[in-house]
């Protein structure tokens, strides 16, 4: 359901995102509905190597015709598997993205709170979060404007921890938007 809701709001922030990314690069993307659309726009630039625990962010990396000549690289990390949304989980998960290091991790949170920063739901999908901000260099929060001032069980990154958040054009609407722009590196609000 998560990814058919907000979709021109999502396409936006990938839009944005997309821009922060060079050729050659390592990425780690999680199980997020906005990081699969950020990942088909991805799939259009050459030269990255893409980590995730999302099938839906590995077919979409796989599946654009002439993807071989684009000299891309897709690693789908290996553990138990949930089907919504479908993406590895666990220990073998996290072992496996331990392995790397990221230029960026893409992630794209249930909540994004002044207080806490970015959070979510699932127990299982915050501890991936927190081992892809771990292991990359700088950390990416995709965010609409229905995730601002949301908290939820998990915090896994403060916003002062992260490099840049992505936003939709309604996100500073929100009331806890000024605050967490206040405590942010970069903000970058998507317009299409």
């Amino acid at each position: 359901m998560r990814s058919s809701v907000r979709v021109k709001e999502k396409r936006a922030i990938a839009a944005c995102a997309a821009r922060l990314v060079e050729s050659g690069q390592t990425l780690f993307l999680d199980a997020g509905s906005t990081t699969s659309i950020l990942s088909e726009r991805l799939s259009g630039l050459s030269g990255l190597t893409v980590i995730t625990n999302s099938l839906n962010v590995a077919s979409n990396m796989t599946e654009r015709e002439g993807t071989a000549l684009l000299g891309n690289r897709t690693v789908l990390v290996g553990g138990e598997f949930n089907s919504d949304p479908p993406a590895t989980f666990g220990d073998v998960t996290i072992n496996e993205i331990g392995r790397y290091q990221a230029d960026w991790a893409l992630l794209s949170p249930f909540g994004l709170d002044s207080r806490k920063g970015a959070t979510s739901f699932d127990p299982h999908e915050a501890e991936v979060a927190r081992s892809m901000i771990a292991n990359a260099s700088k950390t990416v929060i995709l965010a609409d404007h229905s995730k601002i001032g949301v908290l939820s069980r998990f915090a896994y990154c403060t916003v002062s921890e992260i490099s840049h958040i992505v936003v939709d054009a309604k996100a500073p609407q929100r009331p806890d938007f000024g605050a967490v722009q206040a405590l942010a590196e970069n903000v970058i609000i998507g317009t299409q």
